[in-house]
């Protein structure tokens, strides 16, 4: 899910050099772009796979704050 909600450039980068084992050398040459494009492509797209990643994160804690009510967290604060 995380890897399709991102750009498809950045994707495609991803999975050349996580999934296929492409060096720089080689992405660029697939792609088109010059060896400092490829990689600058690569650390956008980690970068952005990072974020994407903790926004997920972020979301599923809070969901999971959703099924604790205010009565359950009174009772956790009182065990302490």
């Amino acid at each position: 899910e995380a890897l399709n909600s991102m750009d498809p450039v950045d994707r495609e980068v991803l999975a050349l050099k996580h999934f296929e084992q492409l060096s720089t050398n080689e992405i660029a040459e697939v792609l088109g772009l010059s060896k400092a494009g490829a990689g600058s492509r690569y650390l956008r797209a980690i970068k952005r796979l990072r974020e994407i990643l903790e926004l997920y994160r972020s979301r599923r804690r809070l969901a999971m704050l959703d099924w604790i009510d205010d009565e359950d967290c009174g009772d956790l604060l009182r065990t302490r």
